[in-house]
């Protein structure tokens, strides 16, 4: 008789866990086709508030589902748009600064680590060596091939790669002190190759500004090229004028390492009309009242004024 308990008890509770199962795995594509909406926001404190909460929503739902690559590829996303989009930014006025102590700076670097373990979980999933990125530290070069050979092009897979890099990369940039990391940086750019490669647009033009960036911040002897960064910048504007992103990035990986007092000065006077845009979207003044409209490009205009005004705060020192 206590066999026959045991059995239907352990029947009961595998029955449980399958509905379980069956419950979260919709709900995990609803969740990352959701995130997405997340780029609409014209808010910077709902932004900056919910990132968080939403993060440990997510956190407690993949708990119950380990396995389930949407949500686990939702948290890479979130946590890294927090690092860069929150910490970062928060982090830039210390920068300016040289102040190296900074607890914004050891935020973003929490945030990409919970990132880069979460993307050696999704690594696992697929069968693959859950330290990838440790393995191939010393032989970037066969990153894409390997990558070729175990993710295809569809969305999840361009962009956990995208993201894994985007992680990788700023906790190398932000890690100058540690040469360990600092030698992930060919890891992270050859992720970022075969993920722009799939997907030029991805994320609203960050392949764009990422190589951009890389050009114009790295010194000559590590293959860098001031000038030719600057060209890819104004190229990447042209391309994309209503990301004002891009503009940001130039300023911060350009004009102010070259001390372009005039260039910088010319893009200000832009972000005094995204301002007033903003301004007037958030708030209603009694004007014929209209649905809303959605423009993926509100997050990273948002970052990118929030930067702009810590810059312009900052300029007499910089410039």
């Amino acid at each position: 008789m206590q066999i026959i308990i045991l059995t239907l008890l352990a029947t009961f509770f595998v029955s449980c866990s399958s509905i379980k199962m069956a419950a979260l795995r919709p709900t995990g594509t609803i969740i990352y086709d959701a995130s997405n909406d997340l780029m609409n926001e014209n808010d910077w404190q709902y932004l900056e508030e919910s990132l968080v909460s939403n993060i440990k929503l997510v956190e407690t739902l993949l708990s119950q589902d380990p396995n389930n690559e949407k949500l686990k590829l939702t948290l890479i996303k979130a946590l890294s748009a927090k690092g860069f989009a929150i910490d970062e930014t928060y982090y830039l006025e210390d920068k300016l600064k040289d102040e190296e102590d900074s607890e914004y700076k050891e935020n973003a670097k929490v945030a990409y680590t919970k990132a880069l373990r979460y993307s050696s979980s999704f690594f696992k999933n697929r069968g693959m060596s859950e330290s990838f990125l440790s393995d191939n530290v010393s032989s970037p070069d066969k990153i894409k091939k390997i990558l070729d050979e175990n993710f295809s092009d569809n969305s999840v897979d361009v962009e956990f790669v995208f993201f894994t890099a985007q992680s990788l990369a700023s906790m190398a940039n932000l890690s100058r002190e540690s040469f360990k990391v600092i030698a992930y940086l060919p890891v992270a750019k050859a992720m970022f190759d075969w993920a722009c490669e799939k997907d030029p647009d991805l994320n609203g033009g960050a392949c764009d500004i990422f190589y951009a960036s890389y050009m114009a911040s790295r010194p000559r002897m590590l293959g860098g090229n001031p000038e030719k960064g600057r060209k890819m910048f104004q190229e990447a504007i042209a391309k994309r004028p209503g990301n004002y992103l891009v503009k940001q990035a130039l300023v911060e990986n350009y004009q102010i390492l070259v001390s372009d007092d005039v260039g910088y000065r010319r893009i200000k006077n832009d972000f005094q009309t995204l301002e007033q845009n903003v301004l007037e979207n958030k708030i209603w003044r009694g004007e014929k009242l209209t649905s809303p409209e959605k423009n993926y490009l509100n997050v990273f205009n948002m970052i990118a004024l929030k930067r702009m005004q810590i810059i312009a705060e900052n300029e007499d020192e910089i410039f």
